[in-house]
């Protein structure tokens, strides 16, 4: 910090900020009469007899004291100290030019020389680095005395090392490192012809090199040592550890212009981290409009044969693979825009950049299908996407898949046919564990509903062990989580039941807290193992008045049927209850926070109970 003064209108004892200033400053206000000031600032601390006060400001004080007798044009003058308002204050004249940080403009350099004293006096600075080196002119001038120490020159030179981290620091520690630090300054920047002088930015990227190779010789120390930490861990903690370590890696892969590094550019990833970050790269040129559209991705609309209806969806084989292949179509309609060729053209384009995304290989985690392609229906006036159905072993017709709406329906009148408890939780478990793997990856599901958990059986499968595997469908409305993509609506009005009332009111973009509502509703219909429309039958008003309803009255009954936590979970989705402020705008708030309290309140709760 910096100010002027005038002091032919200012004495020493009518200073306002002054409790006293020191005789060199007196004589100085005295002589000058306009002078730019820079000045220091010690916060005084209480010591052990109570008093207020900040030996590093005394050492300072008596060591420029020192100094000031030599007037040495590239040591840095004290013009006068004052305390004032708690704090000491040591004046100096302002350095117009700034220091050598400033002007090199890089972020670490090593330090200069060491300046002996032509005194009867030595001592070392302690504290070299480019923002104490200040510039004046043409002139560097050395500052900071703070760390110095000065000894009588019949003394050893050897001077204890300060016990302090810092990137200036020789590896010797002591006291000649000011000679070793400087002379590297010096050579590099100095005493080379300019036109051979590195660059700032050659300088912090070979220091930058020289530090990884220092920490890859520590690697396999590193790994080991969170091996360790790992394994203090329990289960519980280490899936949380998992988790968000997996949010952070998301996080930082956020504004990827490039793929993913993989084991061939010669680092190796997890495959399941690579995996998300493929998926993470694809989704945010997605959000951006800038993945190019890839033929392989297209299905020809003769190859689709049509087979049967499956809630929203059809089921149906691809022709082209031999034997056929049974394949999930789900429909993204636009026949609600009409005729507008813009819309329908936007559609197709994003449809197939959606099936590029749904295409990449995911962790088991995601509990999804892969996309196999799209084509075009124009009789049905929808794109349709085309999804691989799990292999099994199904060799005729009467396995059919289903949804858990339908499952709850077929058996909620008689509780013999209820799932048991532990398979209900690790349902649960599963589909909040997918959202949350979705959303890490910038995923908006939006259309959340009972209907599009599906179950593929198989023909050793009984119906008790039918929903150990469900599959998260129904993507033909999602979308990446980014305000200003574009989005077609929902157009079924059933499911609005599963839908925030805040979205169906209209007028703000879809959020992760509406998946988030969207799967409270699912697993209330989980822990009653009853359908929404029997769980929510004396439920009245708006959708926002059912809401609060639904918080009020049935709810909190999950405690008796589920247990507390069960609860809690379930009251969080529905309540949006993750911690937020109603003073922070949703839109505003921190998505990575949002999810991480997602995975402590809901995920992790959910988990507790899995064997």
């Amino acid at each position: 910090m910096s100010f002027s003064l005038s002091f032919k209108k200012m004495r020493s004892e009518e200073a306002p900020l002054a409790s006293y200033i020191e005789r060199f400053s007196t004589r100085l206000i005295r002589s000058w009469a306009m002078l730019s000031l820079t000045w220091k600032e010690f916060k005084l601390k209480h010591d052990n007899r109570g008093d207020r006060t900040n030996p590093n400001h005394m050492i300072e004080l008596q060591n420029l004291a020192i100094l000031n007798h030599l007037k040495h044009p590239n040591i840095v003058e004290l013009l006068g100290s004052y305390t004032y308002d708690g704090k000491h204050n040591l004046l100096f004249p302002l350095a117009d030019t700034g220091n050598l940080a400033k002007l090199l403009a890089v972020e670490h350099v090593h330090d200069f020389s060491e300046r002996k004293i032509d005194l009867e006096l030595i001592g070392c600075h302690h504290d070299l680095r480019p923002r104490n080196i200040l510039i004046s002119g043409i002139n560097f001038i050395l500052a900071d005395f703070g760390l110095s120490t000065f000894k009588p020159r019949t003394q050893n030179s050897a001077t204890p090392f300060k016990n302090v981290c810092d990137d200036y620091l020789a590896p010797e520690c002591v006291d000649l490192h000011n000679g070793l630090e400087g002379g590297i300054v010096v050579r590099k920047v100095l005493n080379v012809e300019p036109s051979e002088r590195p660059k700032a930015n050659e300088v912090t990227a070979r220091l930058r090199l020289v530090a990884l190779h220092a920490q890859l010789r520590d690697l396999a120390g590193l790994s080991r040592l969170n091996d360790g930490l790992r394994s203090m861990l329990n289960p519980e903690q280490e899936e949380r550890c998992r988790e968000y370590f997996h949010v952070v890696v998301m996080e930082e892969a956020s504004d990827l212009s490039e793929p993913p590094v993989g084991t061939d550019r010669g680092v190796s990833l997890d495959k399941e981290i690579r995996m998300r970050v493929n998926i993470k790269h694809v989704n945010t040129l997605l959000a951006q409009d800038a993945v190019s559209e890839s033929r392989t991705m297209h299905v020809e609309p003769s190859a689709v044969d049509i087979r049967s209806v499956f809630g929203q969806h059809h089921v149906a084989l691809l022709s082209n693979h031999q034997p056929p292949q049974p394949v999930l179509v789900e429909w993204r309609r636009y026949g609600r825009h009409g005729a507008d060729e813009d819309v329908i053209g936007k559609l197709y384009r994003r449809t197939a950049m959606i099936a590029e995304v749904l295409s990449h290989e995911k962790p088991e985690e995601f509990r999804t299908l892969r996309c196999n392609g799209f084509f075009h229906s124009p009789d049905r006036a929808a794109f349709g996407l085309v999804f691989e159905i799990p292999r099994t072993p199904l060799a005729s017709n009467s396995l059919k898949p289903m949804n858990l709406q339908q499952l709850i329906a077929a058996t909620s009148e008689k509780y013999s046919l209820w799932p048991d408890l532990d398979d209900r939780f690790k349902l649960a478990s599963m589909l909040a564990a997918s959202v949350f793997e979705l959303h890490s990856v910038g995923w908006l599901h939006k259309g959340l509903t009972s209907s599009n958990i599906a179950f593929f059986p198989k023909r050793s499968y009984g119906q008790s062990q039918l929903i150990h595997e469900p599959f998260i469908i129904g993507f033909n409305h999602s979308r990446p989580n980014d305000p200003f993509t574009f989005t077609s609506g929902l157009d079924d009005s059933n499911s609005n039941h599963y839908q925030h009332p805040t979205y169906i009111k209209g007028g703000h973009g879809y959020r992760p807290e509406f998946d988030y509502y969207s799967l409270g509703i699912i697993l209330l219909e989980i822990g009653f193992w009853q359908p929404f429309s029997k769980i929510a039958k004396r439920c009245s008003g708006s959708y926002e008045e059912r809401r609060e309803q639904l918080l009020t009255d049935r709810v909190p009954q999950l405690k008796q049927h589920m247990g507390r936590d069960y609860f809690e979970a379930v009251r969080c989705c529905i309540d949006g209850d993750f911690g937020r402020t109603h003073s922070v705008p949703q839109e505003q708030a921190n998505s990575v926070d949002l999810l991480l309290q997602f995975g402590e309140r809901v995920v992790a709760r959910l988990r507790r109970y899995i064997v």
